[in-house]
């Protein structure tokens, strides 16, 4: 009876080491992303962040995105000069390591979904909320998938900026949802 409790002992000491290792082997290929999002024109609603690991749907379409969309509150700095900042901080948890891409947007009403609208004499749909992508520089036109993408080797933190379309061009323009197929608002 005591050599099957001292096998038992051994076996367990020796066995315990290695379990243990090996769920810090399987953590240890995922990292964490923080992301600090500014320039957000107002506190409403949430930011609302995409993690893709391909060009396909990037970076519109949470369907094709590698992970489900996380969202982060917007919180209020006040400042100097009677202006008022707005960022959020977006942390995404067990991504796997290798090459990604983040599109995010302020989903302003909440609703988890990109309001797009028509510029009347465009042919092209524009987002009515924020945009931004995981790279250093503005926006100009569509951001595309090979110049966002990024080697996720670690947990890392970013700043990012928020794009929106300029005022001027909402008076021009018609409400759109767009999801897997367009359908107008009214």
């Amino acid at each position: 009876m005591k050599a099957k409790k001292m096998i038992f002992l051994m076996m367990l000491f020796y066995a315990l080491p290695l379990i243990c290792f090996a769920s810090e082997t399987q953590t240890a290929d995922k990292a964490t992303l923080t992301l600090h999002i500014k320039g957000l024109r107002n506190n409403n609603g949430q930011v609302v962040a995409l993690v893709f690991n391909e060009a396909e749907g990037f970076p519109e379409y949470p369907d094709k995105a590698m992970m489900e969309p996380v969202g982060a509150p917007i919180e209020k700095i006040n400042v100097k000069r009677g202006r008022d900042k707005h960022i959020a901080t977006v942390v995404i948890e067990d991504i796997p390591l290798g090459e990604i891409a983040v599109g995010f947007m302020h989903d302003e009403n909440s609703n988890w979904e990109m309001e797009y609208g028509k510029v009347l004499w465009w042919h092209t749909e524009v987002p009515m909320e924020g945009i931004g992508v995981s790279v250093k520089e503005k926006l100009r036109s569509k951001p595309k998938y090979k110049d966002c993408k990024f080697f996720l080797t670690d947990d890392t933190e970013m700043t990012c900026d928020t794009l929106y379309l300029p005022k001027f061009l909402t008076f021009f323009m018609r409400k759109y949802k767009k999801s897997n197929h367009e359908k107008e608002i009214q």
